[in-house]
């Protein structure tokens, strides 16, 4: 499903495929680029960063993803090297490529690895376009990324060029992607007073899973598994997110303290995968050659 606010914006899309018209493309691509989330905290707070890599550590464990530590690992949308940072920190990977269009969030990445003799020389950077990605067919054993798809013009063609430079049997893994009511539950409880619109031109889909799966297939992946989160650690605990963001922003001990909460209680909710969640991690495998 497309935003609202984009449906009154742009020249045509389809949404039963997830594809904007190439007409408008320049300009997704072009608000896609120009993101710089500077203030994460993950980027200056060493307490932050750990809380990010726990909450990652959660998902992989959750869901059984498995880590390839000598394989080639991309990051794919990486931005500031959110789940990048957290695999070295883990010590689930030996190296990671970091993959964005956007420059001003690959520098502030860069800021991060040269401040941390840890990550230098294990977490390279490159600047590419996820529809025409710089790889070689069928060499990268791990494509892992976080809350990506929803931001790409055509997801279907997405999707296929991942699948090209997957090797057999490897994974394709997205730990967030937001469902038709990620709107409501991530602005709970104002969601249930008013209509809350987002506009802008990044934030463009929101996914049924039976269509996810279907693009999926339809681009060549097997072994495909959706699971949904974020009912319960949005409705609890996103009230107080929105209250302190709004009056006391500064106050980075009781983010920090909701982060740790609201991550491990997502990670709890994937056992019941509730049809309703907001947030859907998704697990697909390129196809294995023939014996």
């Amino acid at each position: 499903m497309l935003s609202p606010f984009l449906k009154s914006m742009l020249s045509g899309y389809d949404e039963s495929c997830y594809r904007i018209a190439p007409s408008d493309f320049q300009e997704i691509l072009r608000a896609n680029g120009a993101m710089e989330e500077t203030g994460r905290l993950d980027l200056s707070l060493p307490a932050a960063s750990e809380i990010s890599t726990r909450r990652v550590s959660l998902a992989i464990k959750a869901a059984a993803i498995q880590i390839p530590y000598d394989g080639m690992v991309v990051d794919l949308c990486c931005g500031t090297g959110y789940i990048a940072r957290s695999l070295l920190a883990m010590q689930k990977v030996g190296s990671v490529i970091g993959i964005d269009l956007s420059g001003g969030q690959l520098n502030l990445l860069k800021r991060v690895v040269d401040k941390d003799a840890k990550m230098r020389g294990k977490l390279s950077v490159l600047q590419a376009d996820t529809l025409r990605l710089p790889f070689a067919d069928n060499c990268i054993d791990l494509i892992i990324g976080n809350s990506f798809l929803h931001h790409l013009p055509d997801v279907g063609v997405a999707l296929t060029e991942i699948g090209r430079v997957i090797k057999p049997g490897g994974q394709f893994v997205v730990l967030h992607e937001p469902s038709l009511t990620a709107t409501f539950f991530e602005s709970f409880p104002w969601s249930l007073f008013k209509n809350i619109r987002i506009e802008n031109y990044t934030d463009l889909w929101q996914f049924d899973p039976g269509d996810l799966r279907r693009l999926l297939e339809q681009a060549g992946f097997t072994e495909i598994k959706i699971l949904k989160t974020g009912v319960f650690a949005n409705t609890l605990f996103g009230a107080f997110s929105i209250v302190i963001n709004k009056f006391w922003p500064r106050w980075d001990k009781a983010k920090l303290l909701l982060e740790h909460l609201k991550g491990s209680l997502s990670a709890f909710e994937y056992r019941f995968s509730l049809t309703k969640a907001p947030s859907l991690l998704i697990q697909a495998t390129w196809p294995r050659t023939a014996a």
